[in-house]
This record gives C-alpha cells, structure tokens and sequence, in this order.
C-alpha cells in the first residue's frame, strides 16, 4: 500500500532541529534539519525514505504523519464530528443565580440581585435527569455550575441539587462528573468537606499579580480585593480534596503580565499533579491578531518553566468547536429556562427551550437545527486549515449571529498573539516541562 504525508503536518525549526506537530493525533517528533530534509526529498516516495530510514519512518507512523494513500483525514474529521455530536454523553449546566459576589468591570452578564432557583426548578431538573436515565439516553452525564456565581446558595441549591443527580447516575451506574467555574471567594473547609463525595473539578480566576487582581476582583459588599482569599483556597482545594484538578484562569490584559512573577511565586507550592493554568485576555481589551506578544511568550516561559501546565489558545484536540454544538447538551438558568449557548446573556430572546413540569425540555427546533445541523468547520477557510482538527471552526453561536457569513475575522488564529510556529514550539515546550506525555524523539544525524 503506498504511504502519503498527512495533510495535517507542521514542522517548525527549533534550535537547529525540526519540531513536528500532526494536529489530527496532537503527536509531536523531533527531527534533525537532515532528516526532515531527507524525508521533504523522499515525500513523493516514501518507501525510499523508509528503506534509510526505519525507525524514524515507523515512528512517523505511529504518530500519524504518514498515513496510507487512501485515507481521507478530512472525511474521517466529518464522521468523527458527527459521531460527537450525538453521542450517549449528557453535557449538562446547570445556573442556581444570576447574582454575584465580585463586580468585574469586565463581566458581560446582567446580575440579578437575589436571584435563587426555587424548589420547584430544582424538581423538574431532577425529573429531566431521572426521564434521561429511564429512557435510556445516556451513558454519562457531566454537571458543571455556572453562574453568576454558583455557590452563593451551596447549601440551599447547589450541594442538594448535585448530590440528589449523583445519586441518580450511581443509581443506574452511569458515569458521572461534576466541575465548578467560580470565583472561589465563597470556599471554605466545611463546603470541601461536602465536595470530598464530589470529586469536583474546578475554574478559578485570578487577574495577574496581587495588585493587579485587586483592584479588578471586588467584593461587592465592601469594594475590597480578594486576591489573598482566593489564592489561599487554591491551596486548601489541593490539600482538602485528593481527586480534583483546579485550571486556573488567568484573564490578561495589556499590564496584566508585567507583574507576573509575583503571582508565580504565590503559587509556586501548589500541588502541579492538581492544577493548570489557562491564559485568556479579557476581550474587551482585542486589539487585533498580535504575532508578537513578548509579555506573554515571557509568562508562558516562565510558568512552564516553574513546570506548571499551561494552556493557550485553545487548540486541543476534538471533534467539536464547543459543546454547545452537541445534541445532548443544555443551560438551565435558575428560572427554568434553557439555553444552548451560556457565553451569552441569559435573557428570553436568547432562549433555546423550556423545562417543563414534567421534567422534559420544549426545545425550539428551529433554533436547535440551525445550530447543529452544520459542522462549524464547513467553510472554505477552514477546509484548507493545517490546525483543523485541534480548531473545527468557529463557536456555532458566532455562526448563527452572522448567518454563516463573512466568518474570516472570527477564525480562532486571529486571536493568537503568537504565530503558529511560536505555538507549536510553546505547545512542545510545554509537553516536555510538564512531563505528562512522552514524545517520541526521532532525532539523527
């Protein structure tokens, strides 16, 4: 069978070697400038190369950046997504209030003073569960709680209401997950000692540096900083509950990374086995593709360096842009309504469905089939796109509000102030640091 190079190859040179990426299977290698070389030489024939070659050529395979003549890797992506898309997975959100804690100059919700789901939502949220498991739809379910903030009401919503959907999916012996994005103001030790039955995954942001994050993180009820709390209950997370991950979200502005390493030193004693850190700007400060952001390739350095995991850019691989594009996948705000997308307000015009007393959601079809009936990624710009399977296209809502057109500015490179190249060495770099997957190294002279 004759052998071809995957369309999803990128190699960049890295100290005088070659650093491959093949995004169909995120693999990595690293090549010297000769064999790769070599190998772009041989690329019309590649038994050649194989017959100087072996190992090296058996490892490219393993890795995927051979493959066999007949596969189409683009056709593979398609039946991949569809199989995604509506599979036995229940991706469920769940949104006890719309109120908060903190007022961030930057939050794009509306919080509503007060706001508490009743008793009543929180029955029919536990009869949706319960038809899901009786009609046997599911395999697996993950909860996450979003707000808002979702443990201003821990003991009156959140922690009965994930503990009664727990014992549903352990009941009939379906998988079960649950994950948290708060602000991790409200943590203390008698919530984690609840959260031990859990095994929760958490989000926790912190806007840079102490001084930084203070005087954007505010209390409402006083105006004072949070930064001290928050990092200390990072730290009560990782020695309270022995089975959880926290990502840590570092939301960035322009200044925000000028500081970095006093942040890096308050967390410099954490357990790495237990968190990550996520690095997003705040979008109201975009300013356009930047290729060539030096604060931040120097944060990136830094906390890799200090061998913490970190995540940039979005680019992992899947077979969905976002999980507002699968069919098993729903919102329910605290008054009942439902919605697919929860990067949006959650106001009536942007309702999906309804939660109905008995427990089903009324879904509007129209909307449901205008957002999932077309792979993200069934554009022109994406089609051609070396890092498709790690992207597959736009988020389905910026599809919908644009009516599939124009997309080209809302391409995910456009917002990464790195050059592709710069983030396949930082994507390599952090492989290696981390020391949680082993690349294999095909290296010679």
């Amino acid at each position: 069978m004759g052998m071809k190079l995957s369309c999803y190859n990128i190699f960049v040179e890295k100290n005088g070697n070659i650093v491959g990426l093949n995004t169909m299977k995120n693999n990595y290698v690293l090549l010297s400038k000769n064999k790769y070389q070599e190998l772009l030489n041989h690329s019309e024939d590649l038994f050649e190369f194989a017959s100087q070659n072996e190992k090296i050529y058996d490892t490219l395979i393993d890795h995927g950046f051979i493959i066999p003549n007949d596969r189409n890797e683009l056709n593979e992506l398609r039946l991949c997504n569809k199989e995604v898309s509506f599979n036995r997975h229940y991706d469920l959100t769940i949104i006890p209030s719309l109120d908060c804690n903190l007022k961030c100059w930057y939050c794009w919700e509306t919080h509503i003073p007060n706001s508490q789901m009743s008793n009543e939502v929180m029955d029919r949220i536990r009869k949706h569960v319960s038809l899901e498991l009786a009609h046997n739809n599911i395999d697996s379910l993950s909860l996450e709680w979003f707000g808002g903030e979702p443990l201003l009401y821990f003991n009156e919503v959140t922690y009965p209401l994930v503990s009664s959907i727990k014992n549903l999916l352990d009941a009939n012996k379906k998988s079960f997950k649950t994950s948290f994005i708060t602000n991790g103001v409200l943590i203390d030790k008698p919530m984690l000692e609840k959260f031990k039955e859990l095994n929760p995954k958490f989000q926790i942001t912190l806007d840079g540096y102490k001084e930084k994050h203070n005087k954007v993180r505010v209390s409402k009820s006083g105006g004072e900083g949070t930064y001290n709390r928050i990092v200390d209950n990072l730290y009560l997370i990782t020695e309270m509950l022995n089975d959880t991950h926290i990502r840590i979200r570092i939301n960035y502005d322009d200044n925000t990374l000028k500081n970095i390493e006093e942040l890096v030193l308050d967390l410099n004693d954490l357990d790495r086995s237990k968190v990550s850190i996520h690095l997003e700007r705040v979008w109201q400060t975009s300013k356009g593709n930047k290729p060539d952001n030096k604060l931040l390739h120097d944060t990136i350095m830094l906390l890799t360096a200090n061998e913490f995991s970190v995540d940039y850019g979005n680019f992992i691989p899947r077979y969905n842009s976002c999980k507002t594009d699968r069919y098993r996948q729903a919102g329910i705000n605290y008054d009942g309504r439902v919605f697919k997308c929860t990067g949006r307000p959650f106001i009536p015009e942007n309702s999906d469905g309804e939660l109905a007393e008995t427990g089903e959601i009324i879904w509007n079809r129209d909307r449901l089939a205008n957002r999932i009936g077309r792979s993200t990624f069934e554009l022109d710009m994406c089609l051609s796109c070396k890092m498709l399977p790690m992207c597959v296209g736009p988020c389905s809502q910026k599809c919908l509000e644009r009516d599939w057109k124009n997309m080209e500015n809302q391409c995910t490179l456009k917002t990464l102030e790195m050059s592709i190249e710069d983030f396949v060495v930082f994507s390599f770099n952090n492989l290696y640091s981390t020391d949680k997957l082993k690349a294999e190294y095909c290296n010679s002279n």
